[in-house]
């Protein structure tokens, strides 16, 4: 009897032992099939879906999802990645992804891409969204949504105010916005003082830029002085407001703004803010520019962090999010414009797609580099510091270029 609860009790023992070591390698083997990302910003209504279907897709595999919002991604990025915790991807923004890349800790898709396997090429993306990717050699993100402004304006204001056609040029859009003013139109044109990226278009159109090719600053040329002016012209003459507390939206369906510079999915805030109907009042152009049309190019990216456990099936979400199936799939939901080439062949050959599409094509991305982040904050405070007339223009832009230097050469104190 006793015998026989020893043998009992042995292979109880070993049955434990036995499970145990079941459940950790088949814990380690699930841990291996998960995919972990960060969805910055984005609505996990749109988002969902798409990870539903990536599993679908990929038996086996489980995507865990941790939304992040915008006012905190960047700070908690870096907790994660002085904790070492980082999840397998991420969105970031734009001009964010040198910054981390400087940090060294993402990993270089370039070779994930120049397999003969891989699913998704350099090649596949419109030139401007991928080259927004790239630093110092490599590839360190393939580009999710790309923010490149398009001019919005209300056609009837414009006819009213005695043009048959949108103005091609800065100059132009300032003669538009003078007759739409004494036709008693609030505010003729938002311009987003709060950024630069509108500003970056005077800049491309008068030839220059914020620094040169070895880094030095370009602010103190006669160019960049010339930008500035004529930017800040539309505040001056009460053409452009600083900010507004209302909707740009509803302002702009109520006939209070006669021009606004958005991405190209403000359609669907238009739609909601006057209905459908309202587009017959609405149309859409390039950005003006006496040399062409050149907008600055933002956006959001997926970055794969080099302490990735599982970088195959990363790199395969990653392709999976930016196929021109699925970047049609996000569309139909938010309107947001494919950066996959063939994705544009899904969406209708629209007056409104067409000029998406040109503007995206005639796009640059002002800087890509660490830096870009701290230079746009000193420039936009310049900017203000002349329309609230806390200095003159020449007094900002010698402050400016002084803080360019130093912020180039790392010396600047973040004040």
């Amino acid at each position: 009897m006793k015998k026989w609860k020893w043998s009992l009790i042995i292979i109880v023992v070993a049955l434990i032992i036995g499970g145990i070591v079941w459940h950790k390698t088949h814990q380690k083997k699930a841990l291996g099939s998960t995919v972990s990302i960060w969805v910055v910003g984005e609505e996990p209504t749109n988002i969902a879906p798409l990870m539903s279907e990536f599993e679908k897709q990929n038996p086996g595999v489980t995507v865990v999802v941790q939304y992040v919002p915008w006012d905190s991604a960047v700070t908690k990025l870096l907790t994660a990645i002085l904790s070492n915790t980082t999840p397998d991807i991420s969105i970031v923004g734009s001009t964010d992804l040198a910054y981390f890349q400087s940090l060294g800790v993402l990993e270089n898709l370039k070779p994930y891409m120049e397999s003969p396997n891989s699913l998704i090429h350099e090649s596949d993306f419109i030139p401007s969204t991928i080259e927004s990717n790239q630093y110092s050699g490599g590839t360190y993100g393939l580009p999710w949504i790309f923010g490149a402004k398009i001019a919005f304006y209300r056609t009837d204001l414009m006819e009213q105010a005695g043009f048959d056609t949108f103005p091609t040029t800065w100059e132009g859009v300032e003669k538009l916005c003078e007759a739409e003013k004494q036709n008693g139109v609030k505010y003729p044109v938002l311009l987003p003082f709060n950024s630069a990226t509108i500003f970056y278009s005077f800049l491309h159109d008068n030839n220059t830029g914020i620094i040169n090719a070895s880094g030095n600053s370009l602010v103190a040329t006669p160019q960049f002085k010339v930008a500035a002016e004529q930017y800040l012209t539309f505040n001056q003459k009460g053409l452009a407001p600083l900010s507004v507390d209302e909707d740009s939206a509803q302002l702009f369906a109520e006939g209070q703004v006669g021009i606004l510079f958005a991405n190209p999915w403000e359609d669907q805030l238009l739609d909601q803010a006057a209905g459908t109907a309202f587009r017959a009042k609405w149309s859409t152009a390039l950005v003006p520019g006496k040399n062409g049309s050149i907008s600055d190019l933002g956006g959001n990216d997926l970055v794969m962090f080099k302490a990735s456990k599982n970088k195959e099936n990363a790199f395969k979400l990653m392709a999976f999010l930016t196929s021109p199936e699925i970047e049609y799939q996000y569309y139909k939901e938010t309107g947001i414009p494919p950066t996959n080439i063939k994705g544009w062949n899904y969406l209708p050959n629209t007056p409104f797609n067409q000029v998406a599409k040109q503007q995206v094509y005639a796009s640059v991305v002002q800087l890509n580099i660490p830096q870009n982040e701290k230079l746009e904050s000193q420039i936009v405070q310049s900017l203000q510091n002349v329309i609230y007339k806390q200095q003159t223009l020449d007094q900002a832009l010698s402050s400016l270029n002084i803080k360019v230097n130093k912020i180039m050469k790392n010396e600047d104190d973040d004040e």
